[in-house]
């Protein structure tokens, strides 16, 4: 898919970037502003230099695990659909592990582990693939890869899969926002 087609096939759900809104987790977005990209009216984030640079790096990044890290990858850009709630994976091992990239200048927010933001995001496509750990490998600062490591939780994937379905047909089916402040 092109990524006009991509954006379109997006829309039609709950993707692994929307659900941290959906949440009221995300440091970027909010409900309000995930309604409005779903039925079409705005909303959608425009691509900037740092979203940019992070897409342009996701396959060096990907490459560097495979080459100096020893992973196999099975496939990368691959889409996975369940119910209301779809994503694009990075990539999968063929050990039946996601691999999300990410790349950032702060290394701070990473000291702690996963920002929680990011593993409700990989929770997500464990569910909806089915595979039952990730790898998150982040590039802080252009230069230092770490790679941090989470297992699926059912608990938090049927969470997710509630919240998500809720939003879907009590505000995007009928067409009615959330309010400005809301969260599932």
């Amino acid at each position: 898919m092109d990524r006009a087609e991509w954006l379109e096939w997006r829309r039609k759900g709950i993707g692994g970037s929307d659900i941290a809104a959906i949440l009221g987790i995300s440091p970027w977005s909010t409900p309000l502003q995930i309604y409005l990209q779903k039925i079409g009216e705005g909303g959608e984030v425009e691509e900037n230099e740092r979203m940019r640079w992070g897409r342009r790096l996701e396959p060096a990044i990907l490459d560097e695990l495979e080459e100096e890290c020893g992973y196999v990858i099975e496939e990368r850009g691959s889409t996975a659909i369940k119910g209301v709630l779809r994503g694009t994976l990075d990539a999968y091992t063929e050990c039946g592990c996601v691999i999300e990239v990410k790349t950032t200048q702060n290394g701070q927010v990473w000291q702690q582990g996963i920002p929680l933001y990011y593993q409700a995001q990989v929770q997500h496509y464990m569910h909806i693939s089915g595979f039952p750990g990730a790898v998150v490998a982040v590039l802080i600062a252009g230069s230092q890869l770490e790679l941090h490591m989470l297992d699926y939780n059912p608990a938090v994937g049927a969470r997710i899969e509630e919240a998500a379905t809720q939003f879907w047909q009590q505000h995007v089916e009928p067409r009615i926002p959330p309010a400005p402040n809301s969260v599932a």
